[in-house]
């Protein structure tokens, strides 16, 4: 994310600071530990079991020059997040150029903002009035086929294997994946890849989700495939 803060002892009455962050549930925080480890241990893992939330932080700049970029230019993300990625992206390269330091940089910045998840607060509004909204890009999904790999990861972060039953008795298992309803070209790309499953809209929540149902798919598809790449 990007956060940009009054700050009175400033030049120019604001600072801007950066993160890199992952939430996970608390049972997950070995995961965050992997990938932690993977990013060549940069950042810091907080742990919060009132909440069941784990954090991965990473705050430096010199460990998004060298870690964080690199790695996701290598590895690019595979949904809108790509976007969100780009843009960040964008502001770490003006900072680490000390555009921020200028007001015009700092105008960059805070445009860019703009097209970044939550956009600008109602504070950075009022006190930016002049500044230019970005114009978000939209996301378009390449052709490339979904690396296996990729799939597995993504199902570990945004799906859930479930088992529920109902009244009648009767048991439903299900691979589910849940997510904003801007990613659905990526759901598209999943419900090819494993040729199964149905994807539904929730407009009311500005959701979407992917789910397989059917035993035999399940078992024949689903179950092999999270052998294969757990």
């Amino acid at each position: 994310g990007i956060l940009v803060k009054r700050k009175s002892s400033s030049t120019l009455g604001w600072v801007v600071e950066a993160n890199f962050q992952i939430t996970m549930h608390i049972k997950d925080v070995q995961l965050l530990r992997e990938v932690q480890f993977l990013l060549k241990g940069v950042g810091h893992i907080y742990e919060y079991p009132e909440r069941n939330k784990v954090y991965f932080i990473v705050t430096r700049l010199k460990d998004f020059v060298d870690v964080i970029i690199p790695h996701f230019d290598r590895y690019p993300l595979q949904s809108a997040k790509s976007i969100d990625y780009q843009l960040w992206k964008q502001c770490i390269m003006l900072i680490k150029n000390g555009s921020h330091l200028t007001l015009s940089g700092l105008e960059q910045i805070i445009s860019i903002k703009s097209a970044l998840n939550l956009g600008l607060s109602n504070q950075l509004q009022k006190a930016f009035p002049n500044v230019e909204s970005l114009i978000r890009p939209s996301y378009t999904p390449t052709d490339d086929p979904l690396h296996p790999d990729w799939v597995s990861g993504f199902i570990t972060g945004d799906g859930c294997l479930t088992v529920s039953i109902k009244s009648t008795n009767q048991v439903i298992v299900s691979l589910d994946i849940n997510i904003n309803e801007r990613d659905e070209p990526v759901l598209i790309k999943i419900k090819k890849f494993f040729n199964a499953g149905l994807i539904y809209s929730n407009p009311h929540n500005n959701a979407c989700s992917f789910r397989i149902t059917r035993i035999a798919h399940l078992i024949s598809i689903v179950l092999p495939h999270l052998k294969s790449y757990p």
